[in-house]
Formats: C-alpha cells, sequence, structure tokens
C-alpha cells in the first residue's frame, strides 16, 4: 500500500526542485530556504522513493524496519506530502511581517576587524584545547569529542570551541573582499591576495577535520560557491563536478579516514564497487525520514508535548552544571537504538509529530515558512551592499538555519549559532554594524 503514495513523493521532489530552480534564477543565489529544500529534496523525497522501490535498504541503527508494517511508510509518505505542500503554501502568502537588514558602517577597516576577530577566535580556541587536555588528546579523539562521548566531557571548553567559526566567518569575509575588489588590485597584490586566500584555505581545511563533523568541512567549500554567487561570479561545470567529488568524499570517507589521519593507526582505504558507494551516500541521508517512519512504528504522537519549543532557553544553564532537558536528539536516538545520546536527529516532521501529533505538523509547516520568509528577506537585503563582513554573515545564516529541515533540534541550532548571535552582538556595540529593523508584506 506504501506504493500508492510514490507519486505524492514524486510530485514533492518535482515541486521542491522547481522552487529551488527558479528562486536561484530569480535571485542569482542560493537564499536559506532554498539550500534547506535542496538538501531535503534528498532526504524526504529522493531517498524514500529508493527505499520503497528497494534499490537499498535501512542500515544499522534503522535494520529493524523492513520487519514492519509498510502501513507505517504509508502514513509517513503522506505526512511528507502534506508538510511540503502546507509549507509552500504558507510560504507564497503575502502578509505583514517583519525582517532585517544587517549593514556595516566602517567599510574601511577590513585589516583591523579580520585581525582583531582572528586573535578573539584564536584565545577562545586555545582554550578550548587546553580545557580537553592539550593538542595531542584532541587530535586522538575527534569523533568522541564532537559526539559528546568523550571521557574528558567538558561543557565549558565545548562552548569555547564554537568561537572556532570564527575562522570560517573570516575565510568567507576573505574571499568576498577578494571577490569584490580583485579587478581593482595590481598584479602584486592579486598574487598576494591569492597566496594568503590559499594558505587561509589550508588552515580552514586542517581547522575543520580538527572539529570532526562532516557538515562543516563540506560547507567550507559549498560557502566558497556562495561567496561566488553573491559577487556574481560563474561557476564551471568543471569547479561543479570539483565540488560534487569533494563532498561526496567528505560524506563517504570523513568518519572512518578523513577525521582518523591524525591517528597513528589510521585506518586503510579499503575501495569497492560503485554500487556500495552510491547507497552508501543515500543511507547517509536517510535518517529524517527513517525517523519520522520510527516515530509513527512507537506511537511517539505528542511525546514530547511542544517542550523542544521552548527548553533550549535553559541549555546554556548546562555550564553552570545544573540537570536541565535534554535536546530532542537524545529522545529520538534513544527511540531508535535505546541510548541516551545525541546522535540521531529526527528531522523536520518527525520533530513536529513527537511534539503534538498528526495535527501540529501544519502547524509546524506554518511556523518554519514563516521563518524562513523572515531569513530569505534578512539575507537578499543584508548581501545587496555587498560587504565582505555581511555577505559572510549571511552565509552562516544560510548553513546553520537550513538546518531545521534535515535536523530540527532547535537547541542544537541555536547553540550553534550562539556564538554568532555574539559576534553580531559586539559588531553593533562596536559601531561596525548596524542592524534595521524592515516592516513590510512577505
Amino acid at each position: 500500500m506504501e506504493f500508492v503514495t510514490l507519486p505524492l513523493l514524486i510530485l514533492i521532489i518535482f515541486i521542491l526542485y522547481f522552487k529551488v530552480y527558479k528562486d536561484f534564477f530569480t535571485y542569482k543565489s542560493v537564499i536559506p530556504s532554498s539550500w534547506g529544500l535542496l538538501i531535503s529534496l534528498l532526504m524526504y523525497g529522493i531517498f524514500p522513493v529508493g527505499y520503497l522501490l528497494s534499490v537499498f535498504e535501512g542500515s544499522w541503527p534503522f535494520s529493524y524496519l523492513k520487519l514492519i508494517d509498510k502501513s507505517f511508510f504509508f502514513a509517513s509518505n503522506a505526512l511528507v506530502f502534506m508538510f511540503f505542500l502546507l509549507y509552500l503554501l504558507f510560504y507564497t502568502i503575502k502578509i505583514p511581517f517583519f525582517c532585517f537588514e544587517i549593514s556595516n558602517k566602517n567599510n574601511n577597516s577590513f585589516i583591523f576587524i579580520f585581525i582583531v576577530i582572528f586573535i578573539v577566535a584564536t584565545c577562545f580556541y586555545l582554550l578550548y584545547v587546553k580545557s580537553y587536555g592539550g593538542w595531542e588528546y584532541v587530535l586522538n579523539n575527534i569523533s568522541s569529542i564532537r559526539s559528546g562521548r568523550d571521557q574528558n566531557k567538558n561543557y565549558l571548553g565545548a562552548f569555547f570551541k564554537m568561537f572556532g567559526y570564527y575562522y570560517n566567518f573570516l575565510y568567507y569575509a576573505l574571499l568576498c573582499y577578494i571577490l569584490g575588489r580583485y579587478n581593482k588590485f595590481s598584479l602584486t597584490v592579486k598574487i598576494f591576495s591569492v597566496v594568503l586566500f590559499l594558505l587561509f584555505l589550508l588552515f580552514i581545511v586542517f581547522k575543520s577535520i580538527l572539529d570532526g563533523g562532516r557538515g562543516a568541512l563540506i560547507f567550507v567549500f559549498v560557502g566558497s560557491m556562495f561567496c561566488c554567487f553573491i559577487y556574481g561570479k560563474k561557476i564551471s561545470i568543471i569547479h561543479l563536478s570539483l565540488l560534487l567529488f569533494l563532498m561526496l568524499s567528505v560524506i563517504l570517507f570523513g568518519k572512518t579516514h578523513i577525521f582518523q589521519l591524525y591517528k597513528s593507526s589510521s585506518a586503510s582505504f579499503d575501495f569497492k564497487e560503485i554500487s556500495y558507494y552510491l547507497i552508501k551516500i543515500f543511507k547517509e541521508f536517510s535518517y529524517p525520514y527513517l525517523s519520522l517512519v520510527n516515530s509513527l512504528y512507537q506511537d511517539e504522537a505528542g511525546s514530547r508535548f511542544f517542550v523542544d519549543l521552548i527548553s533550549w532557553i535553559f541549555k546554556p544553564f548546562k555550564l553552570l552544571g545544573f540537570d536541565v532537558v535534554d535536546a530532542v536528539s537524545y529522545y529520538n536516538t534513544y527511540l531508535i537504538i535505546g541510548k541516551w545520546d545525541s546522535m540521531i536527529p529526527p528531522g523536520v516532521i518527525a520533530f513536529w509529530f513527537q511534539q503534538g501529533g498528526i495535527f501540529s505538523i501544519p502547524f509546524g509547516a506554518l511556523i518554519v515558512a514563516l521563518i524562513f520568509k523572515v531569513l530569505d528577506k534578512t539575507y537578499l537585503y543584508s548581501i545587496k551592499s555587498k560587504d565582505p563582513f555581511v555577505c559572510s554573515y549571511c552565509i552562516f545564516i544560510v548553513y546553520w538555519f537550513s538546518n531545521i529541515f534535515n535536523s530540527c533540534d532547535i537547541a542544537l541550532i541555536i547553540q550553534n549559532f550562539t556564538v554568532f548571535i555574539i559576534l553580531l552582538f559586539l559588531l553593533c556595540v562596536s559601531g561596525i554594524f548596524k542592524v534595521k529593523l524592515k516592516l513590510l508584506y512577505i
């Protein structure tokens, strides 16, 4: 019976593709909602179709789902269709609402601002390394530190680590600065700027590997592409192919090889057939859809009762040693593997199902549509200035908030964006940035 809903999934694939395609050619850039929907195409569209057509099967930790009644997949497909159809409907309705415009009031102090932020990032990152016992320990425990399962778990140290994202912020700002002024540079300055950029790129790649997150490493290159779009630079087929190759390499070999490079006993490469890697890529994006199937199977409708909409407010108290409600990723992981850990986020549809059941999904579609209306307009108004720091900040808006679709762990999204809220506050207080509230129909 689940195959009856395959046309619904295929229809959603085409609708989402059309929306992303239309947005790109309208704005000549990748806006927050488009990037989120592009990821959703794979997670909620292409993967479920391949799964139901038995192109591949769910692997650990979802292996048991192949034994359950197929009606749960039927219901999941219907909910996917309902959510995205309502999301697109709510997104297209124009209402009086607000957005923000971020601008730089001090355009002539790029080098000074760059150096100050670099020093701040370096100080906090060194504090993170020290709190975890030094470089040798961090290099040999990349994955366990990132997942929070490290024996030296340190909440304050993890908070210091997040300031390392300022390096990425500076990398995008540097790239934007070069793209915006390259034609005005003398030959000597051009050579120097290219060498400086390549050295900083190597530094950012090293730092991203040290952080142990595949998403962050992939977004180093995806964010670079966004910078080119903002400044009207064309991306060739060769560059897109190289980007795709790098993304697939990180997805396939990130955990098993790339993030183990610092260990003396690194695993050797054991290449397999192409079909094995294609199936593995699809499985890497299976968790949002299969988390929804699992939530229906275990009858988790309303089990969280909207607690995750407010629990993130109390997350900072963990730094002070208080015992607070854990994020929804812990609960979703427990449902799947019986372990209280933050390994498997639920995805946007399973999140709203766990909050209030089926009837909360339309409400969730409305909330998510409003959020992305604000983010999209904020992004588009802010990048008009072509200021390197503002554009870099907007790229991180795309990166972090697109996770609403594929993880929807509010506490985790806000936790990771906290350092950028701090950065925005400090830049505004120091008179560098200005944030204007705009009321308009969006």
